[in-house]
């Protein structure tokens, strides 16, 4: 805060009690040998009268620049209360809904644990009245065989085993490329023998010439 000018400056209250003796002394009526020194008195006191003439100038001059200061600055703390209750309003709305969000948040939550709840409720309900899934001793919960999206072990070795591999597929290759073969040599030796036939007909027949037969009547 600026101080008063008009509170901190003794001078000037000096010189007010000064001019106020010395108006004092102009009404009050004096004789005519008394002139003469109040006269005296007068001319010693002017110089003094104009310096505080031109001090109280001065101080009005310091009074004025105070007042603007003062109102300038009043304005510049109006401004800083403005923004200091605005950000207030908006830390109290953050605040709100970050409330909101929370209760949100609980209701979620609670509502996801009954949800759980029910279904894990669902569940035992499932599995008593399934015999299948209790274990034999002490009522032991069986683990399931396999997840549901994915296939058993024994699924997975049937599927394997039904497939043709390409070890079977050469195989059958090959047993067909033998199977032609025989049937070629077959084939060829039937040729062979059906060829061969005729030619030991002749050569038989050469070896052995056709008996001739005697006509008894002819002999006679």
């Amino acid at each position: 805060m600026i101080p008063d000018p008009m509170s901190a400056s003794p001078l000037l209250c000096r010189g007010q009690e000064t001019l106020a003796s010395i108006g004092w002394a102009i009404d009050k009526p004096s004789d005519s040998c008394e002139g003469s020194t109040v006269d005296s008195d007068l001319g010693q006191l002017e110089p003094l009268l104009r310096h505080l003439q031109t001090e109280l100038r001065i101080t009005n001059c310091e009074r004025a620049e105070f007042e603007l200061d003062r109102a300038e600055l009043d304005s510049r703390i109006g401004e800083v209360e403005s923004r200091l209750c605005s950000q207030q309003l908006t830390n109290q709305m953050l605040l709100r809904r970050v409330q909101m969000l929370e209760q949100a948040l609980r209701l979620e939550r609670l509502q996801s644990e009954s949800l759980l709840c029910e279904a894990a409720g669902k569940r035992d309900s499932s599995l008593q009245k399934d015999p299948s899934a209790v274990g034999a001793e002490g009522g032991v919960l069986s683990l399931p065989d396999a997840l549901p999206g994915q296939p058993s072990l024994e699924d997975r070795l049937r599927a394997r085993k039904t497939s043709i591999s390409a070890r079977d597929i050469l195989r059958a290759h090959l047993r067909a490329e033998m199977d032609g073969i025989d049937d070629a040599l077959d084939a060829f030796g039937r040729s062979q023998n059906s060829a061969a036939i005729p030619a030991a007909t002749a050569v038989a027949s050469r070896l052995d010439p056709p008996a001739t037969t005697s006509d008894p009547l002819g002999e006679l």
